[in-house]
């Protein structure tokens, strides 16, 4: 191999382990005749060429902060938020492209191709991003979750709706900006709605038997509309 006998190569198959690079293999093979060394042969192959690419080793990074595959991003913001997300690695020679799912999606909403992505979240929920590394014949897929928080700016007059005690152990009592009859919603990370209600008046007390963790609380009605995340402990 590359010009050099390998050691203990003597037998019909022979696994090898390559660094990666580019190498070249020929075969030589005896053929020994157990009547004699005058009818032993020998037969050597054309030089085979084994190109080994190196693995992309990439990350998806955020801003200043670079994060391995399964961590999770927080994003908040009101209305929308728009992120940037740019792959990075210490091989080169690296093709990327992206895949974006929505909550509780299992094809991908949006997809891209270059070493940055850019998308704008409009909605409260987990997202996954996962990138998909590409050098040679190497490949490597890296996935982020996205946990979206958005507050919905109200509409018909100031004020805002107000949720205490948050954390709490599951008991929450909600307050409006106005008196009026609205629809409450509760939603897992996952975007599904695991509670339904209404409140009439400025006030109502939650009672959520869930299991301890994060939340999003969807007000609605009389022509105002928010978010509020809810967090439930133990």
């Amino acid at each position: 191999m590359n010009g050099s006998l390998v050691s203990g190569a003597n037998a019909a198959t022979y696994t090898l382990t390559l660094a990666v690079g580019t190498h070249t293999v020929q075969v030589k093979a005896i053929f020994s005749n157990p009547n004699g060394s005058v009818c032993n042969d020998t037969t050597t192959s054309a030089p085979v060429s084994i190109v080994v690419d190196p693995l992309p080793a990439a990350s998806i990074q955020v801003g200043s902060t670079t994060y391995t595959s399964g961590d999770t991003l927080t994003v908040s913001g009101s209305g929308s938020v728009a992120e940037t997300f740019t792959a990075t690695s210490s091989t080169s020679g690296n093709t990327y492209s992206w895949e974006l799912y929505n909550p509780g999606s299992t094809s991908p909403d949006a997809t891209g191709t270059g070493s940055s992505f850019n998308h704008t979240f409009s909605s409260t929920g987990v997202y996954t991003l996962i990138l998909i590394s590409q050098n040679g014949a190497c490949e490597e897929r890296d996935t982020l979750f996205i946990d979206v928080t958005l507050t919905t700016a109200l509409a018909g007059g100031a004020g805002s709706f107000k949720v205490m005690p948050n954390p709490s152990s599951g008991s929450f009592r909600v307050e409006a900006p106005a008196a009026g009859q609205y629809e409450l919603y509760v939603m897992d990370v996952a975007g599904h709605v695991v509670y339904r209600g209404r409140m009439e008046g400025m006030q109502a007390q939650l009672q959520l038997p869930l299991p301890a963790g994060t939340y999003q609380l969807l007000i609605r009605g009389e022509g105002r509309s928010g978010t509020v995340r809810l967090m439930i402990v133990e």
